[in-house]
């Protein structure tokens, strides 16, 4: 989850940040998980 983080800032929206690297992590988990259950 750190990893991602470093690549990803927080989204700023006014007085909030909103945490994308979770919301990435798990769609390229998911994306992963599609690829292998296509492939095998």
């Amino acid at each position: 989850m750190r990893f991602v983080q470093r690549f990803i800032p927080p989204l700023r929206i006014g007085g909030v940040a909103l945490d994308l690297s979770f919301i990435v992590l798990l769609i390229a988990i998911n994306i992963a998980q599609t690829a292998i259950h296509v492939i095998l």
